[in-house]
């Protein structure tokens, strides 16, 4: 890519594909503040307003106030002449990131775990033996059943996005 003059548009390439005493450098250093296009459906109509905004600066034909505000306004009226409903659309449903994959194959684990500690305990509640250590037990069947239902309800808001 120097052969050519290219810049890469990683920062963490960039920096290191040029020597610091190169005429590149400045390039790179803006990569810094650089804001990628945005993923506008209506993108192509307004690099269109930038790009003859730029033009008429450039030939003299207007200042670089008028051409910004014409820009500004065209784009504007780019983005509010696209109809919501085919942006919308346009949009994929969220899916689950690898990380929340995880966290929900993790979670299935852990209650399955708790349901079995729950009925364990529910079992020995329910079997009319004594238990000499019951209110500890008892405490304990307390906090799986919210820690159980905390987790369940996790679970849940990860498989609508399965």
């Amino acid at each position: 890519m120097e052969k050519f003059g290219y810049i890469s548009a990683d920062k963490n390439i960039a920096e290191n594909q040029f020597e610091a005493d190169s005429p590149y450098q400045p390039f790179v250093e803006e990569l810094n503040y650089a804001m990628p296009r945005g993923p506008l459906a209506e993108w192509p109509g307004v690099s269109d307003a930038i790009s003859l905004a730029f033009n008429q600066v450039i030939t003299g034909t207007a200042t670089p106030e008028d051409a910004a505000a014409q820009a500004q306004e065209t784009a504007k009226s780019q983005q509010s002449a696209a109809p919501s409903s085919n942006r919308e659309a346009k949009q994929r449903p969220r899916r689950m990131s690898f990380k929340e994959r995880k966290e929900y194959e993790a979670l299935t684990a852990e209650i399955d775990a708790l349901t079995q500690e729950k009925n364990d305990l529910e079992a020995m509640f329910n079997s009319g033996e004594n238990i000499p250590d019951i209110a500890e037990k008892a405490a304990r069947y307390s906090s799986v059943k919210d820690i159980l239902d905390e987790k369940e309800l996790r679970w849940l808001e990860l498989s609508e996005l399965e």
